[in-house]
């Protein structure tokens, strides 16, 4: 019944380092990397797979 309406929060989206790039118009992981660290975004790594959390990179680019 409550089924439908049992969504996961957008909170919980991930973003690989290749799509922040994209999103911050950098030109290599590097520099991804360095971005986000100055910012205080924590890297994640699964399975060999670097992510961070998109509501967190989101916040970041809105700031004025």
């Amino acid at each position: 019944m409550f089924d439908e309406y049992v969504k996961e929060p957008k909170s919980l989206d991930t973003l690989t380092l290749e799509q922040v790039a994209e999103l911050i118009h950098a030109s290599n992981e590097k520099s991804t990397r360095k971005w986000l660290q100055e910012r205080g975004i924590q890297v994640y790594r699964h399975a060999r797979v670097s992510f961070v959390y998109q509501i967190e990179v989101d916040s970041e680019i809105d700031k004025p």
